[in-house]
């Protein structure tokens, strides 16, 4: 993998590290109580973030080791989907387990850009909000695979 591709990777999971190390003090609030109108709000942004943070890490591989980003109306989904799947020159990034769980994130992306704070619903935001650090721990292991594969997919990588 170059040096270039393997930087834009390293910051994005920079970003997302820093980003659930600035909102530790929210998610910690929320396994005490429920969380307020503002603060389900805030916790949306961070979902909003994360999956976005993640999707920019799976563009990057689509664009620049896959050499193909998907198009169309589901790209989103596509490049998800294109994601757990190994190619000629990695193996797949997301486990079919992780797929499960990540599908949940990309399907609150949607909610949350088409529509309005008041309708944010803590019982469905609840689970995503519970297990983001587990998701993120797991896909950052992923992820450090790819970065370690010099020449293509081995039997040690994802």
């Amino acid at each position: 993998m170059r040096d270039s591709i393997r930087q834009k990777l390293q910051h994005e999971i920079q970003q997302i590290d820093h980003l659930l190390e600035s909102f530790q003090p929210l998610l910690a609030v929320t396994r005490v109580r429920d969380p307020d109108l503002v603060e389900l709000s805030a916790l949306a942004t961070v979902l909003h973030s994360f999956y976005g943070g993640v999707e920019n890490i799976f563009a990057t591989i689509g664009k620049s080791v896959d050499n193909r980003l998907p198009t169309g109306t589901k790209w989103h989904k596509d490049l998800l989907i294109q994601m757990s799947k190994p190619t000629d020159s990695r193996n797949a990034i997301v486990s079919e387990q992780q797929y499960g769980v990540l599908i949940g994130y990309l399907s609150f992306r949607h909610f949350f850009r088409n529509s309005y704070a008041y309708q944010l619903d803590w019982d469905q935001i609840h689970p995503l909000i519970e297990s983001i650090n587990e998701t993120w721990n797991q896909l950052k292991m992923s992820l450090n695979f790819v970065l370690d594969e010099e020449d293509g997919p081995t039997e040690n990588s994802v």
